[in-house]
C-alpha cells in the first residue's frame, strides 16, 4: 500500500512541476524589442501639440502622428531591422490592449514623414516637458538611457525569476544529497555487517577503522552529520523555549537556503542617475526593484512551504528524513517567506505614500495587505511554547489563516492575468494531494469501522496499581486488510464519530500481528493525559470492566524503520512513554531470532528510564514479559537496566512489588502466582549496579555513574532480577537475561561507554533514543564524543545512532 501510495506521490509531484515550470519561464538574456521601447521611453519624455488629451496613455501617443513618426525614426537610427521589427510589434500591442487604437506600420509613417520638418538630435533629458510641433529625433545619449532603462528593468526581471528558480535548484541539490546521503548509509550497513547471519570470525576481526575512508567517514559523522548545530541542544529548545536548533548536516540546509534569501534580496541591482522611469531617484528605484524582488521571491518560496507542511511528502520518501526535520525547514521557510512579504508591503507602501487612500480602495492593494498581515501573525502564533501547550488552537488558526492568505493572494496578483496563478494552484494542489492521500490512507486501513458495526478496536485499561484514575490504555485496532508494519512507524488515531471527528493524534505502533481472516491488528500503548486520550480512559471507565469495543480510524504508515537487526549489539536507550519506540524493534528482533538460525544481533540492551513504578510494571507485567520469554528461549542475551527517577518510595523492591497487581503480573511464569514471581525474581543486591549475560570474551563493562543521590544502605540501591521463563511445560531460568533496578538517573555517556567496552573485534553496534529533550541530547552528545580514534573513541561504522523523535 505504501509503495502504490508512494508512486501516486512521486507522478503527482511530476505532473505539478511541469505544469510549474510550464508557466514559469525566464528569459536569460534582454529580448530584442528593448531597442525600439528605448525609443519609446525616450520620445515620452517630451510632448506633441496633436496628442489628444482626453483620451488614454497609449491611447494618446498611438493616435499622434508627431509621436508616432518621431519613435519610427529613432527606431530606424539607432536599431537593427530586427530589433525594428520586434519592437514595433511590442509597441503595437501595447496601443490595441491599453489604447485601444492601431499602431501604423513603421514604413507608412517613414514615408509619410516631411524629412525637412524634423527636429534632430534633441536631448529630450534637457528638454523634458517641452511641446514639440513636429517630429524630431532623439539624440543618442537620450536614446542610450531609454535602452539602459529598457534593459534596467528587463535584467531585474530576470534576475526576480532566476533568483526564484535558484531556490528550486537548491532544494533539488538537497534532495539529491539526501537520497544520495540514504543511499550511502544503507550501503555503509550492507557493507559493514553481512545479510547471512552471525559469523564468529567476522565478529572477532579487528575493526579496519585505520583507513583513510574510515578517518574521513568519523570525521563527518562527528562533526557534520550527527551534532546539533551549536553547542549540544537540538531536541531541546533554545532561545528561551522559543527556538528549536537544527543538526549541523539540517543547519547547512537551513544557512544555505536563508543566506541565498539574503544574498538575493540585497544583489543584482542597476541603479543609475538617467533612468527614465524614475529620473534623479535612486532611491525610489532600489525601493521599486527591492520590492518586486521580495514579492517576487515570496512567491517562489509559496509552494516549497506548502510541500514541507504536509505528511505526505515525496522529499521524505526520497530523503529518508523525518516529518520533524521536514517540519523545520518549513519554519525557516516560512520565517524568510514572511519577512520577504513584509518588505514588499512596506517597500510598495512607500512608493505609493501619497496615494494610499486611493490605493486602498483598489482591491489588489487590500487584498495584498490582509494576505501579508495574516502570513505575519501565524508566526508568533506558531512558536514552540504556543504549539505545545495550546496545539489544537494553533492547528486551526495556522490552517484557517495559511487558506485565507492563498484566496488573498490570488486576488492580490489577478491584475498580473495569470502570470502568477501558477505558484497559487501548485500550492493548493500540493495540500489538497496530501489530504487526498490521508483520505486514502484512512479508508485503505479501516474503512471497515465506518460501516454501522464497524467496530475495530479493543481497548483495554490496566488496573494501574488498584487506581481507577491510572493505568495505562492498550489499543488492538484490526485493519481492513493484511499489512506488513515495520518498528519506526507511527499512526494518526482518529475518532470519527465523536464530537471532534477531525482530531487526530500520533501514536508509534507497539507491536503487531497477522489474523487468520487476511487483517492484521496493531497494537498501541497510551498514557491517558488529557484530551481524547483522556477521553478514552472515560469511556473505559464507564464500561466499568475495564475493557471495550471502539471505533478508530487509523492514517499511515508514516515514519521510517531502522535496520538495527543489522547490527551485532543494540542499546536501546528510553525515557518514560518513549518505551514504545523500542517496543516494535524488539518485536521485530524477536521474530528474527525465532526465524533465523544465527541472527546477526546477539545481544540488547535496554535503559530504560522511568519515574512512575507504575507504568514501569505496567509494561514491564505486558509488552516486555512476552519479549524476555521469547528472546531468552531463542538465545538472545537481553538486559534491562530500568532507572526510577523523582517518585518518592521508587525503590527497586517497590517496583517488584509494583508487579504483583492484576493477574497478568507475572514476569515469568503466567500460571505462577505474583509472590512467585516476586521470590523468584529476587537476585542479589549490588551496590554497583551488576550486569549479568554479557559475552566471556568481552573485556570487564564500566560502571554506570548516576545522578541522584543514591539510597542508603538496605533500601536495594541495585536490584538484579533473573527472570524465569516457560518453555516446553518446564519453568527455566534465564541466566543472559537480567532486569536491574536502579534508583536515580542515570549518565547517558556512560551508558554509552559501557555498551562500547563490551564490543569484541569488528562487532556493531546500533544505538536508538527515545525520549525526553534533554535525554535526547545527552545521547546525541554521547555519540558525538564516542567518534574519533583516541583510547576509549571508535570509527563511524561502529556506532550508529538512530534518533526517534516526532515533534510538532
Amino acid at each position: 500500500m505504501s509503495r502504490r501510495l508512494t508512486a501516486l506521490l512521486l507522478c503527482a509531484a511530476a505532473l505539478l512541476g511541469g505544469a510549474l515550470a510550464e508557466g514559469l519561464t525566464v528569459n536569460i538574456k534582454n529580448p530584442p524589442n528593448n531597442c525600439v521601447e528605448g525609443c519609446n521611453d525616450a520620445v515620452g519624455e517630451v510632448s506633441f501639440s496633436d496628442m489628444d488629451a482626453n483620451l488614454t496613455y497609449y491611447g494618446m501617443r498611438c493616435t499622434s502622428i508627431m509621436f508616432s513618426t518621431s519613435l519610427a525614426l529613432c527606431s530606424k537610427t539607432y536599431c537593427t531591422p530586427y530589433q525594428q521589427q520586434k519592437g514595433w510589434e511590442k509597441i503595437g500591442g501595447y496601443c490595441s490592449e491599453y489604447g485601444e487604437v492601431q499602431l501604423p506600420p513603421m514604413e507608412t509613417l517613414l514615408s509619410a514623414m516631411d524629412e525637412n520638418n524634423v527636429t534632430r538630435d534633441v536631448d529630450v533629458i534637457a528638454n523634458m516637458g517641452v511641446v514639440y510641433n513636429n517630429t524630431i529625433l532623439v539624440d543618442q545619449a537620450s536614446w542610450m538611457a531609454g535602452f539602459k532603462t529598457e534593459n534596467a528593468w528587463t535584467q531585474e526581471m530576470i534576475n526576480h525569476h532566476a533568483f526564484g528558480w535558484y531556490v528550486y535548484i537548491l532544494l533539488g541539490a538537497t534532495v539529491l544529497v539526501g537520497g544520495m546521503n540514504r543511499l550511502f548509509g544503507l550501503f555503509v550497513q550492507r557493507y559493514a555487517t553481512s545479510t547471512e547471519g552471525y559469523s564468529p570470525e567476522a565478529a572477532s576481526a579487528p575493526p579496519a577503522n585505520n583507513s583513510k575512508k574510515s578517518r574521513w567517514y568519523t570525521l563527518y559523522r562527528k562533526h557534520i552529520e550527527v551534532p546539533a548545530m551549536f553547542g549540544y541542544k537540538h531536541s531541546q529548545a533554545a532561545g528561551w523555549g522559543w527556538l528549536s536548533v537544527p543538526t549541523r548536516i539540517q543547519g547547512i540546509f537551513i544557512f544555505a537556503y536563508v543566506a541565498l534569501n539574503v544574498i538575493f534580496t540585497c544583489v543584482g541591482y542597476d541603479i543609475f542617475y538617467d533612468n527614465m522611469y524614475w529620473y534623479g531617484e535612486k532611491d525610489v528605484q532600489i525601493a521599486r526593484y527591492l520590492a518586486d524582488r521580495t514579492g517576487i521571491m515570496a512567491f517562489y518560496n509559496l509552494p516549497l512551504l506548502w510541500c514541507l507542511a504536509g505528511r505526505n511528502d515525496v522529499i521524505l520518501w526520497l530523503t529518508g528524513w523525518s516529518y520533524t526535520s521536514l517540519n523545520l525547514l518549513h519554519r525557516w521557510v516560512s520565517r524568510v517567506t514572511v519577512v520577504q512579504a513584509i518588505i514588499h508591503s512596506v517597500a510598495y507602501t512607500w512608493l505609493e505614500r501619497d496615494y494610499l487612500a486611493e490605493e486602498m480602495k483598489e482591491r489588489y492593494w487590500v487584498t495584498g495587505v490582509v494576505a501579508t498581515i495574516l502570513m505575519s501573525l501565524m508566526i508568533p502564533l506558531s512558536v514552540r511554547p504556543f504549539r505545545e501547550r495550546f496545539y489544537e488552537i494553533f492547528l486551526l488558526l495556522h490552517i484557517v489563516f495559511a487558506l485565507a492568505s492563498l484566496v488573498m493572494l490570488w486576488y492580490h496578483v489577478y491584475i498580473f492575468e495569470g502570470e502568477y496563478d501558477p505558484f497559487i494552484w501548485a500550492s493548493v494542489a500540493v495540500w489538497a494531494l496530501d489530504r487526498f492521500v490521508r483520505v486514502c490512507r484512512v479508508l485503505i486501513l479501516t474503512r471497515r469501522a465506518l460501516s454501522r458495526s464497524g467496530t475495530n478496536t479493543v481497548a483495554t485499561l490496566s488496573t494501574g496499581g488498584g487506581a481507577s484514575d491510572r493505568g495505562l490504555i492498550r489499543l488492538s485496532i484490526e485493519t481492513s486488510l493484511k499489512i506488513t508494519p515495520k518498528p519506526g512507524e507511527y499512526y494518526f488515531l482518529y475518532t470519527p464519530f465523536s464530537l471532534k471527528p477531525w482530531e487526530n493524534h500520533p501514536f508509534t505502533l507497539a507491536s503487531w500481528r497477522v489474523n487468520d481472516r487476511s487483517t492484521t491488528t496493531l497494537d498501541f500503548l497510551v498514557a491517558p493525559l488529557s484530551g481524547a486520550t483522556k477521553r478514552w480512559q472515560k469511556k473505559i471507565l464507564r464500561k466499568g470492566e475495564r475493557s471495550t469495543s471502539m471505533r478508530l480510524l487509523l492514517e499511515g504508515p508514516y515514519g521510517s524503520s531502522h535496520p538495527v537487526e543489522m547490527y551485532d549489539r543494540v542499546l536501546f536507550i528510553a525515557g518514560g512513554s518513549g518505551i514504545t519506540s523500542a517496543l516494535p524493534y524488539l518485536h521485530k528482533l524477536r521474530q528474527i531470532a525465532a526465524q533465523v538460525p544465527e541472527p546477526i544481533t546477539r545481544e540488547i540492551t535496554l535503559v530504560w528510564i522511568v519515574k512512575d513504578r507504575t507504568y514501569a510494571a505496567d509494561v514491564l507485567a505486558h509488552e516486555l514479559k512476552d519479549f524476555i520469554q521469547d528472546a531468552t528461549s531463542h538465545g538472545l542475551a537481553l538486559k534491562i537496566k530500568m532507572f526510577v527517577t523523582r517518585e518518592d518510595g521508587a525503590t527497586p523492591q517497590a517496583v517488584i512489588n509494583t508487579l504483583s497487581y492484576g493477574s497478568s503480573g507475572n514476569v515469568g511464569d503466567e500460571s505462577e502466582s505474583t509472590s512467585q514471581t516476586s521470590d523468584s525474581a529476587s537476585g542479589p543486591v549490588s551496590d554497583s549496579g551488576p550486569v549479568t549475560g554479557s559475552s566471556q570474551s568481552s573485556p570487564e563493562p564500566k560502571s554506570i555513574g548516576v545522578m541522584e543521590k543514591q539510597p542508603p544502605s538496605g533500601s536495594g540501591s541495585d536490584l538484579e532480577l533473573d527472570l524465569s521463563y516457560k518453555h516446553n511445560g518446564v519453568i527455566k531460568t534465564s541466566k543472559s537475561s537480567a532486569l536491574t533496578i536502579i534508583p536515580g538517573r542515570p549518565i547517558i555517556k556512560d551508558v554509552l561507554d559501557e555498551a562500547v567496552s563490551q564490543l569484541v573485534g569488528g562487532e556493531k553496534l546500533a544505538v536508538s533514543a527515545c525520549g525526553p529533550a534533554k535525554m535526547m541530547d545527552d545521547t546525541r552528545r554521547a555519540v558525538c564524543d564516542i567518534y574519533g580514534n583516541g583510547e576509549g573513541q571508535v570509527h563511524g561504522r561502529t556506532v550508529e545512532y538512530f534518533e526517534e523523535l516526532f515533534s510538532w
